[in-house]
């Protein structure tokens, strides 16, 4: 009964650590017709960093995606500031994709 209890403990940690690892692995893909603007749009939600034509660098989470323009909240460093930018004013938008 123990043995069988032990082999059940186990496998619903292996279920949960494996189901962890999906949840923090993301996944990068990028397709032929893509620009800024849709790649921005795959990644409404998540922290991305920015860096704009002017070399200045954001990091922030993306909120919103407009026809011109891009929302990132909860920018670094900037903790009570959002910010809009030209998505035409982006040069380099840089994702997290591997863990620590």
């Amino acid at each position: 009964m123990k043995a069988r209890m032990a082999v059940v403990a186990v496998l619903m940690a292996l279920c949960f650590i494996l189901s962890a690892i999906s949840l923090f692995a993301e996944e990068f893909q990028i397709e032929n017709q893509d620009t800024i603007k849709s790649f921005l749009d795959k990644n409404v939600g998540k922290t991305v960093g920015v860096r704009l034509q002017s070399g200045e660098e954001l990091t922030g989470v993306v909120t919103k995606v407009g026809q011109h323009v891009v929302h990132l909240s909860k920018i670094a460093g900037r903790e009570f500031y959002d910010a809009v930018i030209r998505i035409d004013g982006i040069n380099t938008v840089v994702v997290r994709v591997r863990g620590k």
